[in-house]
């Protein structure tokens, strides 16, 4: 009976052990796990900024969102309301500018260069088509209606841009070469403009975390 007992207890005791260890390879398994994580940047990720002169013409209102991240680069896309006229004068043309934007360096100050579109839509002037004076001396003149045109054009971008990791001041700056892709003229118009543009990154309470690319 007594040596029944003593392997009954045995039995139990190493039931017990491996159940621990069994337990003890399982959490670390677990914690294995979760300590594995994809690095990521935390990036203030959208501006809005007033642009004058370059592609958005006289003056625009522009968009900006960073939608990928690497080590010392984002890439970004832009779109923009502007105005090809002066509002000032009556005379008002809207424009598009689309644009895609890859700026390098790992701290505020980014050298940037991308490539873009801009739609142009607009009414062409209503010039009288014939002017006739009656006998009492009435002017009296017929005009042609207004024809709709779009145009659309190509552009690059140099530049510097200043935009911090945490939000806050926005800044940028550059030359944009540019070609008519498309107009009534059918000419290419090649012309060289420049741009300035200040506006704001909105901060946010968890910043989007984007993929780290890293290529090592």
């Amino acid at each position: 009976m007594k040596k029944l007992l003593l392997t009954l207890a045995f039995v139990g005791a190493s039931l017990n052990l491996t159940a621990q260890n069994t337990a003890n390879t399982t959490l670390t398994a677990t914690d294995e796990e979760e300590g594995v994580k994809v690095p990521t940047v935390a990036m203030q990720s959208n501006t809005v900024y007033a642009e004058v002169g370059g592609n958005g013409e006289l003056y625009s209102v522009n968009f900006d969102q960073v939608v990928l991240s690497g080590k010392n680069f984002n890439i970004s896309f832009r779109v923009g309301l502007g105005l090809s006229s002066s509002i000032f004068k009556g005379d008002i043309d809207p424009i598009i500018p689309l644009e895609g934007n890859i700026w390098f360096g790992t701290d505020k100050h980014h050298f940037e260069t991308g490539l873009g579109v801009v739609a142009a839509f607009g009414f062409e002037e209503t010039l009288p088509v014939t002017v006739q004076f009656t006998d009492n001396g009435t002017k009296i003149a017929q005009f042609q209606p207004a024809r709709e045109h779009t145009s659309l054009y190509a552009f690059t971008r140099f530049g510097y841009r200043y935009q911090q990791k945490d939000g806050g001041l926005f800044f940028r700056a550059g030359i944009n070469p540019t070609v008519t892709a498309y107009a009534k003229s059918g000419d290419l118009n090649p012309k060289l403009e420049a741009n300035i543009g200040i506006g704001y990154t909105f901060k946010t309470k968890k910043p989007a975390q984007i993929p780290l690319i890293n290529y090592n």
